[in-house]
């Protein structure tokens, strides 16, 4: 867990976590872990990503282990969005294990709702770098972190600008990467 200060008001709250399995459950565990970092990330911003060995398709497989409610509270947007489910309509996988049959999505990168207008994209980052480096691959998102006062400087912008050449200074909004590590195994 992070809190990084991006600029004198512009703050924010960053958790990588990996969700155990224990006696072949990952709920409760999963909601423990969650539940401890929202009693640390105050009322900052936050991006929480990671392993948690959890996707909307294992409650097909494992109905009533917590998978579903877990993600119908997610995707109802009341505490986090979930970055690749705003440009993926169905999941995407990350999860290769050998004897995996089934299209797990287990990576996952979530913001808290008000930096889900910020998300720019979300790709799993699936080549043979990474596929040799784990049975996960690592979703990685852009996003774009702006002062509420520049924000509203962008969205009054006359028409017809254009962003500046390489090299010249520039007021716009500058982007931000974060993206989960895959875990060796």
């Amino acid at each position: 867990m992070a809190s990084v200060d991006i600029e004198h008001d512009l703050r924010l709250f960053v958790a990588s976590i990996r969700a155990p399995i224990i006696n072949g459950r990952v709920f409760p565990h999963l909601n423990n872990i969650l539940a401890e970092i929202e009693t640390r990330q105050d009322a900052f911003p936050s991006i929480i990503g990671g392993d948690l060995n959890s996707a909307r398709l294992a409650e097909d497989v494992w109905p009533d282990c917590g998978h579903g409610p877990f993600f119908e509270r997610i995707d109802r947007g009341e505490v986090r969005v979930d970055c690749c489910r705003r440009f993926h309509p169905k999941e995407v996988q990350t999860f290769f294990g050998a004897n995996c049959i089934h299209l797990f999505q287990d990576d996952h990168i979530f913001v808290s709702p008000g930096l889900g207008d910020c998300i720019r994209s979300c790709e799993a980052l699936n080549n043979d770098i990474t596929r040799r480096v784990s049975d996960h691959i690592p979703p990685v998102a852009e996003i774009e972190l702006v002062k509420h006062s520049e924000r509203k400087a962008a969205n009054q912008a006359p028409e017809g600008t254009s962003e500046p050449a390489p090299g010249e200074a520039s007021s716009a909004p500058q982007g931000w990467r974060w993206a989960t590590r895959p875990q060796e195994t």
